[in-house]
């Protein structure tokens, strides 16, 4: 089964159509209501939220995540899960940063596009 990988913010995911998406929180706390699959392993540490919010560059804060979060086994994994359960669904990785600003989502989709060459595109 193929399916498609998308991003977004949790303001737009919820106004999707959940029959046709799969909304995966990828942050460390989800917003209240929010009823889908949640992946806090792949959300940066407190450590490392708290670290960029006090000036850490964004490239050091990239290394740093993929350091973190793009483990190529459990990527791999979470991805064929993801499949698994979607029944036929695109899947979506949801955080809170609207688009146009550094936010890990993207770091992670590219992690994806370039490991496993899906697709990934912001809704």
């Amino acid at each position: 089964m193929v399916v498609n990988v998308f991003t977004s913010n949790f303001r737009k995911a919820k106004a999707l159509d959940r029959s046709k998406y799969l909304v995966v929180s990828i942050s460390r706390y989800n917003p209240r209501g929010f009823d889908g699959v949640w992946l806090k392993e792949l959300s940066p540490s407190a450590r490392l939220l708290s670290d960029y919010k006090k000036g850490l560059s964004w490239s050091e804060y990239v290394r740093r995540y993929k350091e973190e979060c793009c483990v190529p086994d459990y990527i791999r994994d979470v991805l064929s899960s993801l499949v698994f359960i979607t029944k036929g669904r695109d899947i979506v990785l949801c955080c809170y940063e609207p688009a146009g600003h550094n936010c890990h989502r993207f770091i992670i989709a590219d992690y994806i596009k370039d490991t496993y060459g899906y697709s990934v595109q912001e809704l």
